[in-house]
Protein backbone atom coordinates (compact mmCIF):
# COMPACT_ATOMS: atom_id res chain seq x y z
CA UNK A 1 0.00 0.00 0.00
CA UNK A 2 0.98 3.42 -0.59
CA UNK A 3 0.80 5.91 1.91
CA UNK A 4 0.23 9.71 1.51
CA UNK A 5 0.95 11.09 5.23
CA UNK A 6 3.47 9.85 7.81
CA UNK A 7 1.98 10.70 11.75
CA UNK A 8 4.65 10.91 14.21
CA UNK A 9 2.63 8.83 16.62
CA UNK A 10 3.54 8.36 20.80
CA UNK A 11 0.55 6.72 22.09
CA UNK A 12 -1.05 10.18 23.18
CA UNK A 13 -4.08 12.45 22.97
CA UNK A 14 -2.45 14.88 20.65
CA UNK A 15 -0.42 12.41 18.04
CA UNK A 16 -3.82 10.26 17.78
CA UNK A 17 -5.57 13.44 17.04
CA UNK A 18 -3.24 14.21 14.50
CA UNK A 19 -3.38 10.60 12.71
CA UNK A 20 -7.43 11.05 12.91
CA UNK A 21 -7.45 14.50 11.13
CA UNK A 22 -4.12 13.35 8.75
CA UNK A 23 -6.05 9.92 7.82
CA UNK A 24 -9.10 12.39 6.59
CA UNK A 25 -6.44 13.33 3.86
CA UNK A 26 -5.39 10.20 2.41
CA UNK A 27 -3.60 6.86 3.56
CA UNK A 28 -1.87 7.33 6.77
CA UNK A 29 0.79 5.43 8.35
CA UNK A 30 2.20 5.60 11.69
CA UNK A 31 5.74 6.15 12.99
CA UNK A 32 6.80 5.77 16.80
CA UNK A 33 9.94 6.78 18.40
CA UNK A 34 11.69 4.91 21.06
CA UNK A 35 14.22 7.55 22.93
CA UNK A 36 15.03 6.84 26.02
CA UNK A 37 11.62 8.47 27.45
CA UNK A 38 11.08 6.93 30.98
CA UNK A 39 6.97 6.57 29.89
CA UNK A 40 8.68 4.37 26.72
CA UNK A 41 6.56 1.10 27.97
CA UNK A 42 2.88 2.82 28.64
CA UNK A 43 3.36 5.25 25.70
CA UNK A 44 4.12 2.74 23.51
CA UNK A 45 0.98 0.09 24.83
CA UNK A 46 -1.25 3.21 24.36
CA UNK A 47 -0.20 3.28 20.67
CA UNK A 48 -0.52 0.10 19.69
CA UNK A 49 -4.08 -0.06 21.20
CA UNK A 50 -5.30 2.61 19.17
CA UNK A 51 -3.49 1.83 16.30
CA UNK A 52 -4.39 -1.89 16.71
CA UNK A 53 -8.14 -0.11 16.83
CA UNK A 54 -7.87 1.97 14.07
CA UNK A 55 -5.78 -0.60 11.74
CA UNK A 56 -2.76 1.69 11.48
CA UNK A 57 0.22 0.15 10.37
CA UNK A 58 3.21 1.60 12.44
CA UNK A 59 7.02 1.96 11.78
CA UNK A 60 8.96 1.56 15.14
CA UNK A 61 12.57 3.43 15.00
CA UNK A 62 15.12 3.84 17.63
CA UNK A 63 16.81 6.87 17.98
CA UNK A 64 19.87 7.45 20.72
CA UNK A 65 19.26 8.57 23.83
CA UNK A 66 17.83 12.46 23.71
CA UNK A 67 19.42 14.56 26.27
CA UNK A 68 17.31 17.06 28.96
CA UNK A 69 17.67 20.71 29.57
CA UNK A 70 14.99 20.04 32.39
CA UNK A 71 12.58 17.28 34.41
CA UNK A 72 10.28 17.33 30.99
CA UNK A 73 12.34 19.18 28.04
CA UNK A 74 14.21 16.67 25.63
CA UNK A 75 15.77 19.62 23.70
CA UNK A 76 14.88 19.61 19.67
CA UNK A 77 12.96 16.28 20.19
CA UNK A 78 10.62 17.30 17.56
CA UNK A 79 13.17 18.65 15.34
CA UNK A 80 14.91 14.83 15.77
CA UNK A 81 11.44 13.06 15.49
CA UNK A 82 11.02 15.12 11.85
CA UNK A 83 14.39 15.09 10.59
CA UNK A 84 14.09 11.16 11.25
CA UNK A 85 10.68 11.34 9.45
CA UNK A 86 11.75 12.41 6.35
CA UNK A 87 13.86 9.33 5.08
CA UNK A 88 10.94 7.09 6.37
CA UNK A 89 8.51 9.17 4.52
CA UNK A 90 10.44 9.45 1.56
CA UNK A 91 11.38 5.67 1.35
CA UNK A 92 7.35 4.59 1.81
CA UNK A 93 6.01 7.32 -0.68
CA UNK A 94 4.30 9.78 1.62
CA UNK A 95 4.73 13.69 0.88
CA UNK A 96 3.37 14.45 4.10
CA UNK A 97 4.42 14.31 7.50
CA UNK A 98 2.18 15.19 10.48
CA UNK A 99 2.69 16.37 14.14
CA UNK A 100 0.77 16.86 17.10
CA UNK A 101 2.22 20.15 18.41
CA UNK A 102 -0.40 22.27 20.07
CA UNK A 103 -0.88 25.67 21.05
CA UNK A 104 -0.71 24.48 24.71
CA UNK A 105 2.89 23.24 24.92
CA UNK A 106 4.23 26.25 22.51
CA UNK A 107 5.36 28.61 26.13
CA UNK A 108 7.49 25.40 27.00
CA UNK A 109 9.30 23.46 23.81
CA UNK A 110 10.02 25.96 21.64
CA UNK A 111 9.52 22.97 18.58
CA UNK A 112 5.98 23.33 19.02
CA UNK A 113 5.86 26.77 17.73
CA UNK A 114 4.32 28.04 14.29
CA UNK A 115 7.49 29.98 13.53
CA UNK A 116 9.75 26.33 14.20
CA UNK A 117 7.05 24.27 12.11
CA UNK A 118 7.28 26.86 9.19
CA UNK A 119 10.85 26.59 9.18
CA UNK A 120 10.94 22.56 9.19
CA UNK A 121 8.53 22.74 6.41
CA UNK A 122 10.73 24.75 4.43
CA UNK A 123 13.42 22.30 4.85
CA UNK A 124 11.29 19.29 4.67
CA UNK A 125 10.36 20.60 1.38
CA UNK A 126 14.03 20.20 -0.21
CA UNK A 127 13.27 16.70 0.12
CA UNK A 128 9.54 16.76 -1.58
CA UNK A 129 7.93 16.46 2.10
CA UNK A 130 5.72 18.66 3.82
CA UNK A 131 5.43 18.90 7.36
CA UNK A 132 1.60 19.89 8.75
CA UNK A 133 0.82 20.77 12.50
CA UNK A 134 -2.70 20.86 12.54
CA UNK A 135 -3.29 21.38 16.08
CA UNK A 136 -1.21 23.99 16.81
CA UNK A 137 -4.13 26.18 17.25
CA UNK A 138 -5.64 24.10 19.95
CA UNK A 139 -5.17 23.66 23.68
CA UNK A 140 -5.18 20.79 25.07
CA UNK A 141 -9.13 20.78 26.49
CA UNK A 142 -9.80 21.29 22.52
CA UNK A 143 -7.69 18.47 21.54
CA UNK A 144 -9.48 16.34 23.73
CA UNK A 145 -12.84 17.68 22.71
CA UNK A 146 -12.01 17.09 18.90
CA UNK A 147 -10.88 13.66 19.66
CA UNK A 148 -13.90 12.40 21.62
CA UNK A 149 -15.77 13.50 18.67
CA UNK A 150 -13.94 11.06 16.81
CA UNK A 151 -14.87 8.46 18.99
CA UNK A 152 -12.11 8.00 21.08
CA UNK A 153 -12.05 8.05 24.88
CA UNK A 154 -9.33 9.76 26.19
CA UNK A 155 -8.57 7.54 28.94
CA UNK A 156 -7.27 5.15 26.59
CA UNK A 157 -4.21 7.33 25.91
CA UNK A 158 -0.95 8.23 27.66
CA UNK A 159 -0.18 11.52 28.90
CA UNK A 160 2.60 11.75 31.64
CA UNK A 161 6.52 11.54 31.89
CA UNK A 162 7.12 10.40 34.71
CA UNK A 163 5.43 7.38 35.66
CA UNK A 164 5.16 5.85 39.16
CA UNK A 165 4.70 2.14 39.33
CA UNK A 166 3.14 2.03 35.94
CA UNK A 167 0.40 4.78 36.58
CA UNK A 168 0.49 7.94 35.92
CA UNK A 169 2.32 10.51 38.43
CA UNK A 170 -0.28 13.12 38.63
CA UNK A 171 2.13 16.12 38.77
CA UNK A 172 4.34 16.61 35.78
CA UNK A 173 3.59 19.09 33.15
CA UNK A 174 2.00 16.31 31.05
CA UNK A 175 -0.64 15.32 33.79
CA UNK A 176 -0.77 18.56 34.61
CA UNK A 177 -2.12 20.00 31.60
CA UNK A 178 -4.40 17.04 30.84
CA UNK A 179 -6.62 17.48 33.69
Amino acid sequence: MKYKNLVLLSGGIDSALAWCIANLNGPTIGLFFKYGQAHMDMERLAMIRFARKMNIDVIEKNLDSLHKSDDVVFVGRNLLFIAAAIPVASSIGASNIWIGCNWTDMERFPDCRHEFIKSVDVCASAYGVNVFAPLIGMTKQQVKKELIKFGHDVDDFWSCYSPLNGNPCGSCLACEVRK
